[in-house]
């Protein structure tokens, strides 16, 4: 889940060990983040459940030095609105 420098809210969350995939969506929904997660299968369902959130899938044939590139290049030539209430996926062929 990205997050700003000033919300330490999910690093809270996070240090409880395993979370359920809803409840990581639904901090995601209060929070109005983007959750970025190489589980897209399981998230995907939840995709379409809210507007106020998305879920950015990264394939795990990305090479790890790409996926930042990737990523970034994905948040660049998106708007607020373009990538909220659906599922995203990242691949190793996805270009910007």
């Amino acid at each position: 889940m990205l997050q700003s420098r000033q919300s330490r809210q999910p690093r809270k969350l996070f240090k409880k060990g395993s979370i359920k995939d809803e409840l990581v969506y639904e901090e995601a929904v209060k929070l109005h983040r983007l959750v970025v997660t190489f589980n897209g299968d399981d998230f995907k369902p939840l995709a379409q459940k809210s507007k106020e959130t998305g879920i950015i899938a990264v394939s795990d044939n990305v090479p790890n030095e790409q996926i930042d590139k990737k990523l970034t290049a994905l948040l660049l030539k998106s708007n607020a609105h373009t990538l909220q209430g659906k599922c995203t996926s990242l691949t190793g062929e996805t270009t910007f």
